[in-house]
């Protein structure tokens, strides 16, 4: 977009969006996201994705920076002792491919990236549970350029982090939301020994649940909605905000991705247009989250899965169902 006096002073943070395979980030590269994030078949929180290769992974870095655009790999699983020597040669091997930043959940890979591969810049995940200034000031020293906070905290909280972070800051913006903080839950890997800290989340918070005197979707959070707190998000100067989303489609992705691109550049004025876009995106009921002060993100009464419904089942038969 062209500067002008009057746009000059406006803050533009990145647009961040999710690629789940090669399609999906191309994409939203062409619905107007600023970088995508994506993930390798290890050390990645979405292994249910269809992931990238490293040889497609070479081919969108080639054809986003062509655009002028970064790519970001997530390297955000925890990594066991055993598992060093691998995860060193995978980060070797993404510093071959020249990625745009590596966002990391373990302590310990950073340390491992300014030792042996400082040329990789890190971002730490939300998973790594980073929630106040001082969390910020420890990674900063870690030699982390920015920073993902955890989704939990309000523009208050944001806005206090904002003003003290020697670092960039990176919030989540649209998606889905965990009932836990931030992804750091224990309930897949205690109930199916598949835990969501190795990328392997069930999602059991999704799946209806039964009762002595009824049912629902007790665990089940609503979809998160941060368009409202786009102009303050702006003023806090928030580097870039994050759209969740890695298991989803383009059909989801590119019209997320080109309502907030909207919205960005119409700073600081407010896009009916843009609401009024997301509205038609197939999602779970979405409301602000914990932005304006936590209000109750779970429903109950709303299922686990998101889609339009179309009917309801009547009768269910041997060879099928009546609908």
């Amino acid at each position: 977009m062209r500067r002008t006096a009057e746009t000059a002073e406006i803050f533009r943070p990145e647009l961040l969006a999710p690629a789940g395979n090669l399609e999906t980030a191309v994409a939203a590269l062409s619905a107007g996201a600023d970088a995508v994030y994506l993930g390798l078949d290890k050390f990645n929180a979405r292994n249910r994705a269809e992931n990238f290769t490293p040889d497609n992974l070479a081919r969108l870095i080639d054809h986003a920076h062509q655009l002028g655009r970064k790519v970001y790999v997530t390297f955000n699983t925890l990594v066991t002792e055993p598992e060093l020597p691998e995860a060193m040669t995978a980060l070797a091997e993404l510093a071959r491919l020249e990625p745009d930043t590596v966002i990391v959940q373990d302590f310990g890979v950073p340390q491992l990236l300014r030792r042996c591969l400082p040329q990789l810049p890190v971002h730490a995940s939300t998973q790594m549970g980073i929630h106040n200034s001082s969390g910020v000031r420890e990674a900063a020293k870690l030699g982390i350029k920015r920073v993902i906070l955890e989704r939990q905290l309000t523009l208050e909280e944001l806005r206090r982090i904002a003003a003290e972070s020697p670092i960039e800051l990176e919030v989540f913006i649209h998606g889905s939301l965990c009932v836990s903080l931030s992804g750091r839950c224990l309930l897949s890997g205690f109930a199916e020994q598949s835990s969501g800290n190795r990328g392997l989340c069930r999602q059991l918070c999704r799946r209806l649940y039964r009762w002595e005197n009824g049912e629902g979707f007790p665990l089940s959070p609503r979809d998160f909605i941060g368009l409202p707190a786009l102009p303050e998000l702006s003023r806090m100067r928030i580097a870039s905000l994050k759209i969740e989303g890695r298991l989803r489609g383009p059909d989801y992705v590119f019209p997320v991705v080109a309502a907030y691109r909207k919205a960005i550049d119409a700073l600081p004025k407010a896009t009916p247009e843009a609401a009024a876009e997301l509205a038609r995106v197939i999602s779970r009921p979405a409301d602000t989250g914990t932005l304006y002060g936590f209000s109750g993100r779970v429903a109950p009464e709303i299922p686990g899965i998101f889609g339009r419904r179309v009917g309801r089942v009547e009768t269910v038969v041997r060879r099928g169902m009546r609908i």
